[in-house]
């Protein structure tokens, strides 16, 4: 005896954030989160006269809450990333220079604003 059942399925569509690459690109982009917050995607492009830094904030819905871009010098890649508080911090060292100085970029999340911190170390660690 065979019984046979009709069965409904019910598609859902989570939320999801699509960012098209193009072919080849290699520089992905890291993800920082702020829990209840949301999460910022940040990555660093490269460009002739400096690489700047792409940042898209998205809320915990993935829709984004702002979009922006921070000149680098193209001297300085990144060396860490931390999160303290509201916000991000990005710490960046010269590239030929062991010992050298340092640019913290200090993002707030909430706003996208930002500030940018020279740090000159005196004592090489």
């Amino acid at each position: 005896m065979f019984l046979a059942f009709q069965v409904q399925g019910q598609l859902v569509n989570g939320n999801r954030y699509e960012i098209p690459l193009l072919f080849g690109e290699t520089n992905y982009y890291k993800v920082s989160t702020f829990k209840e917050k949301g999460l910022i995607l940040h990555r660093t492009l490269f460009a002739p006269e400096s690489n700047p830094i792409e940042l898209i904030k998205l809320d915990t819905a993935l829709q984004e809450q702002w979009k922006g871009y921070i000149s680098i010098d193209k001297s300085l890649s990144l060396f860490q990333t931390r999160i303290k508080d509201n916000f991000l911090i990005l710490l960046y060292r010269h590239r030929a220079v062991v010992n050298g100085n340092y640019l913290a970029v200090i993002i707030n999340e909430a706003k996208g604003s930002y500030i940018l911190y020279d740090i000159n170390n005196a004592i090489p660690f």
